[in-house]
C-alpha cells in the first residue's frame, strides 16, 4: 500500500486524511483536515516509493533495505524533517506556509496550507497560450521575495519551474516542492556513494552545475538561473534550451536558442537572457540585484540612441532641452 487511507487521522485525531493529492519520489501529499481549527489543510508524507514500505495496518512505514539501505534511508528521513523546520521557520506571503512538523507511523509528516488555486503549468494548459508580459511581471516581484526569505535562510529552492508555482483565486503566488530530491543527492555524494538520479523535472530547466552534478558551484545564481528558465517558459509555452545549445549559440542575443515574442520589451529580453547565462559569474548574485535592475528606469529608444551617441553625461541635458 502506498498510501494512507481516507479516514486515517494523525496526532490523536488531530488531523483526518482525506484524499490524496499527489506522490512524488520523496513522499505522498495529502489533502487533509485540522479538527482543531476545522480547516482544510495539506499534509506530506516522507514515502520513498522505491526505498518505503507500508505494514499491513496500512500506517507504519519502514525502509524496504532493497534501496538506499538502511543508513541512508535513515538519513534522507532526517534531511526531509530538516528541510520541514526550516520551512515551518520561514514566513512569507509566497512561500507556503508550513505550520506543524512531527513524526509518526515511523516516517516524517508536515502539514501546510491548502492553496485553493492551482500552479503555473496547470494555468498553461489550461488557457492554452503563453502569459501576457504583465501577467508575468506581476510575477516576478513575488518570486524575488520568496526568494529572498530563503536564501537569506540559506536555504536554495533547486527545483524552480512552473509546476511549483501556485497560483491562489487571488492570483497570488506561492513557491512550493522545493528541490528536496537535490538534498538528497548531496547527501549520497557526500558518503561516497554514486548517484544515478533520473530527473522527473524537464532537463532544460536545470543549469550546468545541478546537470553536471558541480554540486559546490550551487548557490543563488541557480535558483536564478532556473527563474530564467520558467519566464521563457511561461512567456512563450515552449521548453527553455538545454545549457549546452545556449552554449554553442555564439550570438548576444541567443535568438536562434531563445527565440521570443517580438511584443516582449527590451527589459524583459534582458532579464532573461541575464539568469540564463551559463556561466555563474555571469549572472546575478542575488535577489537585491534583479531588483535593482528592475527598478533601474527604462530609456525609450530616441533616448537609447542619444546615450549611445553621446554618452550618459550629454544625455540628461539633451532631453531636458
Amino acid at each position: 500500500m502506498q498510501h494512507l487511507q481516507p479516514n486515517t487521522t494523525l496526532q490523536g485525531g488531530k488531523y483526518r486524511i482525506e484524499r490524496v493529492l499527489g506522490q512524488g519520489g520523496f513522499g505522498n501529499t495529502y489533502v487533509g483536515y485540522n479538527t482543531e481549527f476545522e480547516e482544510t489543510v495539506a499534509i506530506k508524507e516522507f514515502f520513498m516509493p522505491c526505498d518505503s514500505i507500508r505494514e499491513d495496518n496500512g500506517k507504519r512505514v519502514l525502509c524496504n533495505q532493497q534501496g538506499l539501505g538502511l543508513e541512508c534511508y535513515l538519513e534522507a528521513k532526517e534531511n526531509f524533517k530538516e528541510l520541514a523546520k526550516h520551512l515551518l521557520a520561514i514566513k512569507n506571503d509566497h512561500i507556503i506556509d508550513v505550520s506543524d512538523v512531527f513524526e509518526e507511523n515511523d516516517t516524517v509528516y508536515y502539514v501546510m496550507e491548502y492553496i485553493d488555486g492551482e500552479n503555473l503549468k496547470e494555468r498553461m494548459n489550461r488557457i492554452g497560450h503563453p502569459m501576457t508580459e504583465e501577467e508575468v511581471s506581476l510575477i516576478i516581484p513575488q518570486l524575488l521575495d520568496a526568494m529572498l526569505s530563503t536564501h537569506d535562510d540559506g536555504i536554495c529552492h533547486l527545483d524552480l519551474k512552473p509546476s511549483n508555482i501556485m497560483m491562489d483565486k487571488a492570483k497570488r503566488i506561492k513557491l512550493i516542492d522545493f528541490g528536496f530530491k537535490i538534498s538528497i543527492d548531496l547527501m549520497l555524494e557526500d558518503k561516497g556513494i554514486v548517484v544515478d538520479t533520473v530527473y522527473t523535472t524537464i532537463p532544460s530547466y536545470y543549469p550546468p552545475e545541478l546537470l553536471g552534478r558541480r554540486y559546490q558551484r550551487i548557490g543563488p545564481w541557480t535558483d536564478f538561473y532556473l527563474l530564467g528558465a520558467t519566464l521563457y517558459n511561461l512567456l512563450t509555452n515552449e521548453h527553455p534550451p538545454h545549457f549546452g545549445d545556449l552554449i554553442d549559440d555564439k550570438r548576444e542575443d541567443k535568438h536562434d536558442t531563445l527565440p521570443m515574442p517580438s511584443n516582449l520589451t527590451p527589459k524583459m529580453r534582458k532579464l532573461i537572457l541575464w539568469l540564463m547565462k551559463v556561466r555563474i559569474d555571469e549572472r546575478p548574485k542575488s535577489v537585491n540585484e534583479i531588483q535593482d535592475f528592475l527598478a533601474a528606469p527604462t530609456f525609450t529608444v530616441q533616448e537609447d540612441n542619444c546615450k549611445k551617441r553621446f554618452g550618459r553625461t550629454l544625455l540628461g541635458k539633451i532631453f531636458r532641452q
